[in-house]
């Protein structure tokens, strides 16, 4: 699986090159919506350990 770092890059890299609007689909933005709220929550839950 890649980091929420990679996806952005490589997403980054796709649509500079005008490859974007061929090869991204729903599924994949599904499961970057997925890993984008899986790091929100690990960040939440540092900010919830620095707190205490």
């Amino acid at each position: 699986m890649f980091s929420i770092k990679q996806t952005v890059y490589m997403f980054n890299v796709l649509q500079n090159t005008g490859m974007i609007n061929c090869i991204f689909s729903l599924e994949n933005l599904e499961v970057s919506c997925i890993l984008l709220e899986r790091e929100r929550e690990r960040e939440r839950e540092r900010e919830r350990e620095r707190e205490t």
